[in-house]
């Protein structure tokens, strides 16, 4: 049987609390799984007069909610355009936390989400998880992700960027 994965985003003390299945998400100035026009426009991340301002992290795992015939892993990660060319005076951070190692998200400067994702490409994909699953469970590390905007940044909204990923069945 081919496993069912989803994404999930977490939020809260440990990002321990399951916003449930998302096909998107939204950077927003609060912890929040949310992802709507409202909740974009009520919690928006305002271009500093100096400096840098940030989004909260985000806290992605995938889950696999029916086992594979054998198992998935070596899950990876990668943007799509626009983000190999993020809107000027901005740039999405990625990282990896391991699973249940979340920590409370931030929106100051993350000590996971620390590398460009413009970096990883579907020809160089970066590594999220190389750990085998077999069995159903929310069991993958954490992708951590995090925009940080600067004072060149224009208003407005980012637009549609993909954040996509593969894994191996066997």
């Amino acid at each position: 049987m081919a496993a069912t994965i989803t994404l999930h985003v977490w939020t809260g003390a440990d990002a321990n609390t399951d916003g449930g299945s998302a096909t998107s998400f939204s950077f927003l100035s609060a912890d929040s799984a949310a992802d709507t026009l409202s909740d974009r426009q009520s919690n928006p991340i305002t271009i500093p007069s100096s400096g840098c301002a940030y989004s909260y992290e985000k806290y992605i795992s995938a889950c696999i909610g029916a086992s594979p015939a054998n198992s998935v892993g070596n899950f990876q990660i990668w943007g799509t355009p626009p983000a190999q060319t993020h809107p000027v005076g901005t740039c999405w951070l990625v990282g990896v936390a391991a699973c249940n190692a979340g920590a409370a998200p931030v929106n100051t400067t993350s000590s996971v989400a620390t590398s460009d994702l413009a970096a990883a490409t579907s020809g160089a994909k970066a590594t999220w998880d190389a750990a085998s699953y077999a069995a159903p469970a929310c069991q993958t590390a954490y992708v951590v992700s995090q925009l940080q905007v600067t004072t060149t940044a224009c208003v407005g909204n980012w637009g549609s960027c993909d954040l996509s990923y593969s894994y191996d069945e066997q």
